[in-house]
């Protein structure tokens, strides 16, 4: 049985540990679990905040929500400006990972594949069997027994 033992970021609170909010997470939380703020008007700038913050906090975590991939394309059903701010994040992502080290956790993820409105904007013209999608990618530790 698993039993809830608060969220990631109030446990990393608790250790004494920073949590930094990147874009929109302040808001979504309503500023709990929350050490400090950078709120963002573009994807851009997010992935700006991420590089500099990672390089300036040994401990902790980073939470950071590339706001223009709801904001402006998502909830706009606008694909051709999805898939080119995807390109831009392709783009940004190989350098920022040469930066991680083998002790540090990196987990990319989406809130989900269709909008809070209903479908995806391709799903719209498309149409879509599977909408609930979500991409789930990790770069974790190194095992030291492996």
């Amino acid at each position: 049985m698993l039993l809830y033992r608060g969220r990631i970021d109030d446990r990393a609170i608790q250790a004494g540990l920073p949590v930094r909010g990147i874009g929109k997470i302040s808001d979504i939380f309503a500023g709990s679990g929350i050490t400090d703020s950078t709120p963002t008007k573009t994807n851009a700038e997010g992935m700006a905040a991420i590089a500099r913050l990672w390089s300036e906090t040994k401990r902790g975590l980073l939470f950071a929500n590339l706001v223009a991939f709801d904001t402006l394309f998502g909830h706009r059903r606008d694909p051709a400006g999805y898939a080119q701010a995807l390109a831009e994040f392709d783009a940004w992502l190989p350098p920022f990972l040469e930066k991680v080290t083998p002790d540090d956790l990196v987990v990319i993820t989406a809130d989900t594949a269709t909008t809070r409105h209903g479908a995806a904007p391709a799903c719209l013209r498309f149409g879509c069997a599977i909408t609930r999608l979500r991409p789930f990618v990790t770069r974790a530790p190194l095992s030291q027994s492996a």
